[in-house]
């Protein structure tokens, strides 16, 4: 939903909204030479940190022009935040209810 501007975002009436994190599941084997660890690692870290400004990315998109800050979502997305279709639009951040 965060690709589409807050005026292009419709959701049916009695529908929620969960604003969520993204998420990882991953078991690391850390074996062989040094060198070749640290890479496996790096790549990891990588992987997570350019997920995250994705994440981001896609939550600055959600409050662009609503009642909503990014401290508020920072907060509350890590437990899957729902928000009830009237509140999602008194909020702003989706233009109607059909």
């Amino acid at each position: 939903m965060t690709f589409f501007v807050w005026e292009n975002r419709y959701v049916t009436r009695g529908s929620r909204l969960m604003v969520h994190e993204r998420k990882l599941s991953k078991t690391m084997m850390i074996d062989g030479p040094l060198t070749t660890c640290l890479g496996t690692v790096q790549a990891t870290l990588n992987e997570i940190e350019c997920s995250i400004a994705i994440q981001n990315e896609g939550f600055e998109n959600l409050v662009r022009g609503s009642q909503v800050t990014m401290e508020d979502v920072l907060k509350k997305a890590p437990s899957n935040w729902y928000l009830e279709a009237n509140e999602a639009r008194e909020l702003g951040l989706i233009e109607s209810v059909l």
